[in-house]
């Protein structure tokens, strides 16, 4: 009688030990890195934008690999409204390759007229004219209030500009919430 022995070998890694140039993917693998901190996410950015979506030039594209490994892409024409980071202008438009992942993505993608603050990275250039996109990390972007006057930022840190998007967002989210709410509720009596 012959006996088959099977091993099997686990092996963890940091996420951080595996990253290349802050995208949160190797060679060997596709792995969409782990949100760490806004201090973190800004310092392996190449640019942090306020923008607003324009128009989807490009459809989602996703291809599920395993565990912590997605690819959820989508092409997209964005305004800058603030530039947090970097030395992007201001108030003219920009064409960005956007990852969506993680709990601030919405089940459909970016909303055309949306906004938010984006983690970006320079990418080579390979004649798409897309010159930035975000980091392969979950959140990689915060979808931020569209009621909010990017001039309130002036004069804070970035820490705290991106603390300040985040504050107003969760306050106009919780608003919208308790409007549907109240809402719901007359429609249902």
């Amino acid at each position: 009688m012959r006996r088959t022995t099977c091993i099997i070998l686990l092996v963890t890694l940091s996420i951080g030990t595996l990253t290349r140039n802050g995208s949160g993917s190797t060679r060997g693998g596709d792995l969409v890195g782990l949100f760490d901190s806004l201090d973190a996410m800004a310092a392996r950015s190449d640019a942090v934008l306020l923008i607003r979506v324009e128009e989807h030039v490009q459809p989602r594209s996703m291809k599920r690999l395993g565990v912590n490994t997605s690819g959820d892409w989508s092409v997209e024409d964005c305004y800058v409204t603030k530039s947090l980071k970097g030395s992007l202008p201001e108030s003219q438009g920009i064409r960005l390759r956007l990852f969506r992942s993680g709990v601030t993505a919405g089940p459909e993608g970016f909303d055309v007229f949306s906004r938010h603050v984006v983690f970006l990275k320079r990418r080579p250039d390979d004649g798409s004219g897309i010159l930035y996109e975000s980091l392969k990390y979950q959140n990689s972007h915060i979808q931020v209030s569209p009621d909010y006057d990017p001039r309130l930022l002036a004069g804070k840190s970035l820490k705290e500009r991106l603390a300040a998007l985040v504050r107003e967002y969760r306050r106009y989210r919780d608003a919208k919430a308790r409007r549907e709410d109240a809402f719901f509720t007359q429609l249902l009596k």
